[in-house]
């Protein structure tokens, strides 16, 4: 009989503590419909303004990569917003910070992945060559079809296609044929 009473007195407890939270899940539930509709408009503005910022890209990659980037910062804002709303705040701060040992780990397991993003940012923000320019890197000759984050898409003069890292673009000289200074 003693544990039923036991049973019954931690249901009763866990009920008042969800009934105490139901306020905030509602809040919550607001929160992320008001800021999915209101995050959707202001990435197309940011868009829109880093496209008048850039406008001589001929891509269009750094304006979408700054506005990719705005979006993930505007995400963790609102994350971090809904996670006050739920008082979990101050439990994720210290659930971040105790994850600094592993986020150690991952930096050094994927350290190539990010050199070959901040490569493929530098090869977009430096313009040193632009889609249909005629480059040789690192004796591949062809002429660029596409400039994404981590490779450089070359159609070569036989035809083939052939993906160039941009870490490699970034780490050795390569030759603009199209280019003359």
């Amino acid at each position: 009989m003693k544990n039923i009473e036991v049973i019954q007195e931690k249901l009763s407890t866990w009920w008042n503590i969800i009934v105490s939270l139901v306020p905030n899940i509602v809040l919550l539930i607001v929160f992320i419909i008001v800021f999915s509709f209101l995050s959707k408009y202001l990435i197309r503005i940011i868009t829109k303004i880093l496209y008048r910022i850039f406008p001589e890209n001929a891509n269009k990659n750094t304006p979408l990569l700054l506005a990719k980037f705005a979006k993930y910062i505007l995400y963790a804002l609102g994350i971090y917003i809904a996670l006050e709303i739920m008082h979990l705040g101050s439990f994720m701060v210290k659930f971040i910070g105790s994850l600094g040992i592993a986020g150690v780990i991952a930096g050094v397991a994927l350290k190539d992945v990010v050199s070959g993003i901040f490569a493929g940012a530098a090869v977009n923000f430096e313009k040193t060559f632009q889609i249909g320019d005629l480059v040789t890197i690192s004796n591949i000759k062809g002429t660029v079809e596409d400039i994404s984050m981590l490779t450089t898409k070359l159609r070569t003069e036989n035809g083939e296609t052939v993906y160039v890292p941009n870490q490699l673009i970034f780490n050795t000289p390569f030759f603009n044929h199209s280019k003359k200074s």
